[in-house]
């Protein structure tokens, strides 16, 4: 006969699909994975102490970080000024999506208008940035007379700093009266 679901005295559950076993559930094996998901006897998925782990068709797990995707969550942030200005950011409410160590943003928000030096930098990113320079730019939008051209995160802290076209600082000044979206995605430490 083809047995399609048991259960074992552990309480390990077995699903067989044509006559192979496709899903272990509560499989007690040395690495605390708890769910295994195999074709043709050869690991293709487990859920487990580690997170989800992808073996690449191996019947151990992946090597390392690479086959594993151990965080995943969404959520809203709140953006404000980050200048040291006490600036008042208008409507600054994102939302994330953090898969892994990339967090995905999108959040529209209104500068005030201010007659002020500082470098326009907010902060209230969802998750610190990254220490290195190999994911730290956003796409900026923007309406209203803002000379402001793009935005880099700072490594290592949850702000964004804005620039000019000239590749210099934009002052708080520069973005007065602006309506701003910021959209993109950047690696998280």
């Amino acid at each position: 006969t083809d047995t399609k679901l048991t259960i074992d005295s552990t309480g390990q559950t077995t699903i067989t699909s044509s006559n192979q076993n496709v899903l272990y559930v509560n499989r007690q094996t040395s690495n605390g994975d708890v769910i295994v998901c195999e074709y043709g006897g050869v690991d293709r998925l487990r859920l487990g102490t580690e997170g989800i782990t992808f073996p690449n068709g191996g019947t151990a797990p992946g090597a390392g970080e690479a086959n594993r995707l151990n965080y995943y969550e969404k959520g809203t942030f709140q953006l404000s000024d980050g200048s040291g200005a006490g600036v008042a950011v208008q409507n600054g409410l994102g939302r994330y999506t953090r898969i892994g160590d990339r967090v995905f943003i999108s959040v529209r928000f209104d500068f005030p208008s201010v007659t002020d030096s500082n470098q326009m930098t907010l902060q209230g990113l969802p998750f610190n940035t990254a220490n290195n320079d190999d994911s730290r730019g956003l796409s900026l939008s923007y309406s209203g007379s803002a000379s402001v051209v793009y935005s880099l995160t700072k490594a290592n802290q949850d702000k964004v700093a804005f620039y000019t076209s000239a590749g210099a600082n934009a002052s708080n000044t520069n973005a007065s009266g602006g309506a701003f979206w910021l959209n993109g995605h950047y690696r998280t430490a």
